[in-house]
């Protein structure tokens, strides 16, 4: 937390941000009010995370926990298909850091192999 005047008084403006990685919730730019109460929603920092991949129909994930769970950047996952399918679209995707996926994997899908 930075304020304007040093140290969380009285009007004093203070500014939260979080450190890399982290992302924040609630307001950003906080003052000390008359009754001693900061105004707003107290901010907090949270880590970022990518959340659970949502795939279509067929569509494997590789480790499981991708389409389970939020996971941490850096987080590669395979898409692949069950036998008898072959996959259209990204056959991986990693969780960056803004807590995206670099890949659009609402578009994969598995089409059946024709005999």
């Amino acid at each position: 937390m930075n304020c304007s005047k040093g140290v969380a008084s009285y009007r004093a403006a203070c500014e939260v941000r979080c450190a890399k990685g982290y992302k924040l919730e609630g307001d950003a730019r906080l003052s000390c009010q008359a009754d001693k109460q900061w105004s707003g929603i107290q901010p907090r920092c949270v880590e970022v995370r990518c959340p659970p991949m949502v795939t279509l129909r067929n569509v494997l994930l590789s480790p499981p926990a991708c389409g389970q769970r939020k996971v941490k950047p850096g987080t590669l996952c395979r898409l692949a298909c069950r036998h008898g399918y072959r996959l259209q679209g990204d056959l991986e995707a990693r969780c960056l850091s803004s807590g995206d996926w670099s890949a659009n994997i609402h578009k994969a899908t598995c089409k059946g192999n024709k005999m």
